[in-house]
């Protein structure tokens, strides 16, 4: 299950950071994302093409995306994104590195725009700004490393 942890390509930067850091945080999304995958009854499917980079095409799926926002505060429960959500985990990644947090703060900057919002549809909206991480992490140069946990 600790490839979940690609949902949070927002949140963990590159090699370079302090692994101890890393790991507390891999630990930390790996049992998010474990319990959001009970929660929203997500299938084996849904978490593959995740782990793909590839959108779940199923509600379930999607909705896991949106629990594991949700639970790192980075959704608020109206399903608008919070940005300051995960602050406490941007401040450890910008003493470790501010190089792959500017990177990582760019990737905010451009996944937080109103236009990936869909207000009828929390899981939904969690899956376009997912969507719009993947893409934005490569344009940015996000460490490949991260993005094939």
């Amino acid at each position: 299950m600790q490839r979940l942890v690609v949902f949070a390509v927002l949140i963990v930067a590159g090699q370079s950071l302090d692994s101890k850091l890393v790991a507390e945080f891999v630990e930390k999304a790996t049992e998010i994302g474990t319990e959001c995958a009970k929660e929203t009854k997500a299938s084996s499917d849904d978490i593959a093409r995740i782990i793909n980079h590839q959108m779940p095409e199923t509600k379930e799926g999607k909705c896991m995306i949106s629990c594991f926002y949700k639970t790192f505060k980075m959704q608020n429960e109206d399903g608008s994104f919070n940005p300051n959500g995960g602050s406490e985990w941007m401040e450890r990644i910008k003493k470790s590195d501010e190089v792959e947090h500017g990177k990582i703060q760019q990737i905010f900057n451009e996944c937080m725009k109103p236009d990936n919002y869909d207000s009828s549809d929390h899981c939904q909206t969690a899956a376009n700004v997912a969507t719009c991480v993947f893409e934005t992490a490569k344009k940015v140069g996000l460490s490949s490393e991260i993005m094939n946990f």
